[in-house]
């Protein structure tokens, strides 16, 4: 992902958001977060692994661009709301996964995505 399509993508924005507006709350972010997800991608049904990975990628960039502990605050919230959707394929009924992990409980693609951050980091911008 390059630099500008990361920041133009929806999960930068949102998650810009987030951390520069001071009214909007984290359970408005994710119940954003999920609509978009149900009606914009396929990941429920596919197993489209780039969006968790995208996600989990624009996460951390929008943190390294963060220096308010108060804004980060914020981002952790995120991630810990968003661990406790159980998210359902509307084909199956079956709770949704990617690979292996159950979307989001297990957040899946989080473990690569920061460790091609930690590995790669100065790369990938």
């Amino acid at each position: 992902m390059d630099l500008t399509t990361m920041e133009n993508s929806f999960q930068f924005q949102l998650l810009g958001e987030l951390t520069n507006d001071a009214s909007l709350s984290v359970s408005d972010v994710l119940a954003r977060f999920i609509k978009y997800e149900l009606e914009k991608t396929t990941f429920y049904t596919d197993e489209d692994h780039l969006w968790a990975w995208e996600t989990c990628y624009c996460l951390l960039q929008v943190a390294k661009r963060t220096s308010s502990t108060e804004k980060l605050d914020k981002l952790v919230a995120f991630v810990v709301e968003l661990q406790k959707v159980k998210a359902y394929n509307p084909t199956t009924g079956k709770q949704a996964k990617n690979s292996e992990w159950y979307i989001w409980s297990d957040l899946p693609q989080f473990a690569w995505a920061g460790g091609d951050e930690l590995e790669f980091g100065k790369y990938l911008l």
